[in-house]
């Protein structure tokens, strides 16, 4: 009986641990996530403002005779929105999300308690010979 009360006190135990780590984890990036979140939002906002402008000012040239400088122009900007996208999406992990749209955290309560239950279970030695 006592091996009984003994094993479901070591089991209340690591939930209430991994549940404390969970809020801990949470608490500590949360902030930081949204933060850097929102600063590369306004990144990528300025970087599409700065291609928009180019595209708009290409526009406002009298392309009737300068055609193929035109369409030059505006393929070489399209290429590099295209360049920084992928540098924006590769570099800081943009998810594509308008800078408007609501923020989504990675670091929620359940996604915090898995990394704190992942991180538990993993402690031990790194060779896989016994």
């Amino acid at each position: 009986m006592s091996a009984l009360i003994s094993t479901l006190g070591l089991i209340v135990v690591v939930i209430a641990y991994c549940c404390l780590g969970g809020a801990t984890f949470k608490w500590l990036e949360a902030d930081k996530e949204r933060e850097a979140i929102l600063r590369d939002r306004l990144r990528v906002t300025a970087l599409v403002k700065q291609h928009a402008a180019k595209l708009f000012s290409q526009i406002h040239i009298d392309y009737t005779n300068k055609t193929v400088e035109f369409l030059t122009n505006t393929e070489l900007t399209l290429k590099n929105v295209s360049r920084d996208a992928f540098y924006i999406a590769e570099r800081y992990s943009w998810d594509g999300r308008a800078t408007g749209s609501t923020v989504t955290l990675d670091w929620t309560l359940p996604g915090a308690i898995l990394f704190s239950v992942t991180t538990i279970t993993t402690i031990g030695k790194l060779s896989s010979a016994p």
